[in-house]
């Protein structure tokens, strides 16, 4: 009851401070828990309720008092509106890169990159050279898979391929069929007389040279042959009636011979030699020669005296080894199955590493080889 006394004490103390012109509180169904006023709320006076109940008036303000509130403009709308026709996209899409238009200002037309490739558009006039230059591309790779095949390929058989090839077309590939036929000679004539490249010559030798192979060992001998001896050499340049008789590519023959001697049977090299030649063009390379036969002559004597001293030591340990006895008497056991030798067959085994030789049964032989493991001891039957 108390705490309602003062409840309506401050209600009716506030009521006082805020006069007849002040809000008072309705409850209506409508609205409840609002303030109804009278007079406008701008003519309110503004107070605190202490403890006691009573209300300190802060401050009142009239109408001309209160600020009026600070209107902005409104933000204005942007509103763009692009118009771009379909013809310009494609223009921006079908640009050019900066490397592209360098090209046009030089001349080239119309030039387009379409995922990566280049299409140039020909020129006219241009479509013969363009459609020569693939065609011969087109044969050059066709001929390359050819060499390819007719080189590493073991199915076809190359007696019978020869007889299928022309005499003065694809010369090069024949070459390669002749070289499977190990007909070095006429192959190396193909390409010293009918292609005219000392080069390819040179490098048919280095690839074919085999110095353990009876047809493979005198493979230079049969270019020096070719290049001194062309008369003796069938290709289908020299074979035409209207033909010169061609002259030995002698200088050719003693670069070769001053190069490859190390490859060369040179005796036989000397007699292909025309006889008016004179010694000093043969001296260089009799004195490489020579030279070249001294030193493996000393590498020879050298590795014979290292392997004599092999067979020297080789020979000691067997004597040593061979020396050596094994005494058998009543007490001596086989160290495999333990029972006497007696006068049974054995078997003596080395002993490694500082250990005592070891005597088994003939018969314990192979069970005892199987137990150890391999690469143990050595056999030696006394």
């Amino acid at each position: 009851q108390q705490q309602q006394q003062q409840q309506q004490q401050r209600q009716t103390n506030l009521t006082e401070a805020v006069g007849d012109g002040a809000a008072k509180p309705t409850h209506s169904s409508s609205s409840p828990g609002k303030f109804e006023a009278s007079q406008p709320m701008s003519s309110m006076a503004l107070g605190l309720v202490s403890s006691t109940g009573e209300v300190i008036p802060l401050r009142e303000r009239d109408d001309e008092e209160q600020p009026t509130p600070i209107q902005h403009p409104p933000f204005p709308r942007m509103e763009v509106q692009m118009k771009v026709t379909r013809g310009e996209i494609m223009q921006m899409f079908m640009k050019d890169p900066p490397h592209i238009t360098a090209e046009k200002e030089k001349g080239v037309r119309n030039h387009r990159l379409y995922q990566g490739v280049s299409i140039v558009p020909e020129r006219h006039g241009a479509r013969s050279s363009s459609s020569s230059s693939s065609s011969l591309m087109d044969r050059k790779m066709l001929r390359s898979k050819l060499h390819a095949f007719l080189s590493m390929s073991k199915h076809y058989k190359p007696e019978l391929m020869l007889g299928r090839f022309p005499e003065n077309e694809l010369l090069e590939e024949r070459a390669v069929v002749l070289s499977r036929l190990k007909d070095h000679r006429e192959a190396l004539a193909i390409y010293v007389w009918d292609l005219n490249d000392l080069e390819k010559a040179h490098r048919y030798c280095m690839e074919h040279y085999d110095y353990h192979r009876a047809h493979d060992k005198d493979v230079f001998l049969h270019l020096l042959h070719v290049l001194l001896r062309p008369e003796c050499v069938e290709t289908g340049r020299l074979k035409k009636a209207d033909a010169a008789p061609p002259k030995p590519k002698l200088e050719e023959a003693m670069k070769i011979l001053m190069l490859d001697h190390k490859r060369i049977n040179v005796p036989k090299a000397m007699d292909l030699l025309p006889d008016d030649l004179s010694i000093t063009k043969v001296f260089p390379i009799l004195k490489a020669v020579l030279s070249h036969n001294k030193a493996r002559s000393r590498r020879n004597q050298v590795t014979k005296s290292l392997h004599r001293i092999d067979n020297l030591t080789v020979r000691s340990e067997w004597i040593r080894t061979r020396s050596q006895q094994v005494r058998i008497d009543n007490i001596t056991k086989c160290h495999h199955c333990s029972r006497r030798i007696g006068n049974a067959a054995f078997i003596r085994y080395p002993g490694l590493k500082n250990k005592r030789p070891v005597v088994v049964h003939y018969v314990c032989s192979e069970s005892f080889q199987a137990s150890q493991s391999p690469g143990g001891v050595g056999a030696s039957s006394r």
